[in-house]
């Protein structure tokens, strides 16, 4: 699988590109996913802005701090801007989320 780009439209997430594979939900929601986890669902690409329950499956994780009330403009990104995800190495693909799956 090929990172996407996405275009930031909306905190909870943007379509992602048409030709792309759509990833359905998971049929068992985690009753926790980390702060920074990257998600996909259907055709959405998202970044989860805190640590809640989540059905999408996870691609990786970003230390970026999406929404910060102490900065000028509290929102990192911003309509029609473009945000592409890219491995950085860790763990490999097989272990991510593995241990959000089995809570």
């Amino acid at each position: 699988m090929r990172a996407g780009r996405v275009r930031a439209r909306r905190p909870e997430g943007r379509r992602r590109n048409p030709l792309c594979l759509r990833w359905p939900r998971l049929g068992t929601p985690r009753a926790r996913v980390p702060a920074g986890a990257v998600g996909l669902a259907d055709r959405f690409c998202a970044v989860y802005p805190g640590a809640s329950p989540g059905g999408w499956q996870l691609l990786g994780t970003t230390d970026a701090r999406l929404w910060d009330l102490d900065r000028p403009d509290p929102a990192l990104l911003a309509p029609g801007m473009t945000v592409r995800f890219r491995e950085v190495g860790g763990r490999s693909g097989d272990d991510r989320g593995r241990s959000d799956q089995r809570r």
